[in-house]
C-alpha cells in the first residue's frame, strides 16, 4: 500500500482530521511529502458547507387550524408494512399538532390533503384559512379545490423547511 493510500486510510480511520494530524502518526510521518497533503477529500469538503439562515417569520397564528403546512416525503427505499412508499405531514402552526398519513404513490396526496380539509370542518368544527406548500404540481393541483372552500394557498421553495 502506498503512502497516499495510508494517509487516506488513516485520515478516514481517525475521524477525517486534517493532514498535519495524521502526519503526527509515525507510520505516516517518515514516509509522507508536503505535496501528498494537498489532496482533496470529499467527505471534509461537504462537512464545511453551510446553510444560509432563514429569517425569522413575523407571522404568528392565534387559533388553531389557521394556518397547517404540508410536506410530502419519499420515495423511501423501503416499503412500510402497508406498501406506502411516501408520507404526506400536515402540521398546525398554531398548536404544532402533526397528522401524518401514508401513501402509496405520489399521485395520493391531493386526495389526502382535501380529507383532511373536511376533517378538520367535521371533527373540529373549524375551517383552515391558509395552506402552505411548496412549489412542486403535487401540490399545485390542489390550487383550485382549495380556492373553492375558501382556503388560501401560500407556496414557499421547494427544499426549504
Amino acid at each position: 500500500m502506498g503512502i497516499k493510500n495510508q494517509l487516506e486510510l488513516w485520515h478516514i480511520r481517525m475521524g477525517y482530521p486534517s493532514h498535519k494530524i495524521v502526519r503526527m502518526l509515525p507510520i505516516i510521518s517518515d514516509k509522507c511529502k508536503s505535496d501528498e497533503l494537498n489532496t482533496v477529500c470529499e467527505v471534509c469538503e461537504k462537512s464545511k458547507q453551510t446553510w444560509n439562515l432563514f429569517c425569522s417569520s413575523d407571522h404568528h397564528t392565534t387559533t388553531i387550524f389557521e394556518l397547517i403546512h404540508c410536506n410530502l416525503w419519499g420515495p423511501c427505499r423501503t416499503s412500510s408494512s402497508c406498501g406506502a412508499y411516501y408520507f404526506v405531514t400536515i402540521v398546525d402552526d398554531y398548536s404544532r399538532g402533526v397528522w401524518i398519513y401514508l401513501l402509496k404513490e405520489k399521485k395520493e396526496v391531493a386526495g389526502m390533503v382535501k380529507c383532511f380539509i373536511t376533517f378538520v370542518e367535521r371533527q373540529y368544527n373549524k375551517c383552515i384559512k391558509i395552506v402552505w406548500s411548496d412549489n412542486e404540481t403535487k401540490f399545485m393541483c390542489l390550487k383550485q379545490h382549495i380556492l373553492q372552500h375558501g382556503v388560501i394557498h401560500q407556496t414557499y421553495y421547494i427544499g426549504t423547511p
